[in-house]
């Protein structure tokens, strides 16, 4: 009982409270210096970033262009870039049509994404690329100039290029026989159901030639098949010969 009281008379012990920690310093808290990191870190990233930036004024007199951009026009710096292209409106593509729609484009929409064109290099070449762009307005919502930035896709380009001719020659040998290099049956039959439509719209007349080589199973035995193979090639490339109109197969 009596323990109990001297536990319950004694009174609490305080708990210890941390020592105080210092306040981080707020690097947001001192404008001029916020705005010179800020400064310098745009800048970092402009300069080192892999793709095209580029700022323009309406005329497409440029404003700011960084060292990718350079190399992807051919130059060795941003200034040779910012000294020796006068007009971006008229320079960056490779042909006038495209800069015309680009440029259409961007001033309807205030906005241009994932146009895919080719950009005119300082010595002629040309590069594929990914162009993105937007306008810039003033105060009064009047466009004053336009930034964007490039990607390049040359890799991209070429690897498609590739793909579509290989499709290209897959589709060619799907429809071409193996021995004579003329059409095969498969094509045989896609043309004629073509022509027959064709021929009935225009209300004409659709011919077809059966033909038979003589005594082909006889020649076939007494000199062998390779020699039946070059007489198959004779007999095909000389009935290919007289098939000259675009209709003919």
């Amino acid at each position: 009982y009596i323990a109990m009281m001297d536990k319950i008379e004694s009174p609490p012990q305080a708990a210890p409270q941390p020592a105080a920690q210092p306040e981080p310093e707020n690097i947001l808290s001192s404008g001029s210096s916020v705005q010179h990191n800020e400064g310098e870190l745009r800048d970092h990233y402009i300069n080192h970033a892999p793709i095209g930036i580029f700022q323009a004024d309406l005329k497409g007199r440029l404003q700011l262009a960084n060292p990718e951009l350079a190399w992807m026009l051919g130059y060795e710096s941003t200034e040779q870039v910012l000294e020796h292209i006068e007009n971006l409106n008229e320079n960056m593509f490779a042909d006038k049509e495209t800069s015309e729609d680009f440029f259409f484009q961007l001033f309807e929409g205030e906005e241009v994404h994932k146009y895919r064109a080719q950009i005119a290099k300082k010595d002629g070449r040309t590069q594929w690329v990914l162009a993105y762009a937007r306008v810039i307005k003033n105060q009064k919502e009047r466009f004053i100039g336009y930034y964007g930035f490039l990607i390049d896709i040359s890799e991209l380009k070429g690897a498609e290029d590739k793909l579509l001719e290989l499709n290209q020659q897959l589709h060619q040998i799907s429809r071409i026989d193996g021995l004579t290099d003329i059409p095969n049956r498969r094509y045989f039959d896609e043309h004629l159901d073509r022509e027959w439509k064709r021929m009935a719209r225009n209300k004409q007349e659709l011919s077809i030639i059966l033909s038979d080589i003589d005594f082909f199973k006889i020649y076939n035995d007494t000199y062998g098949h390779q020699a039946g193979d070059v007489c198959l090639k004779q007999v095909a490339k000389a009935i290919e010969s007289v098939a000259r109109r675009p209709g003919d197969l």
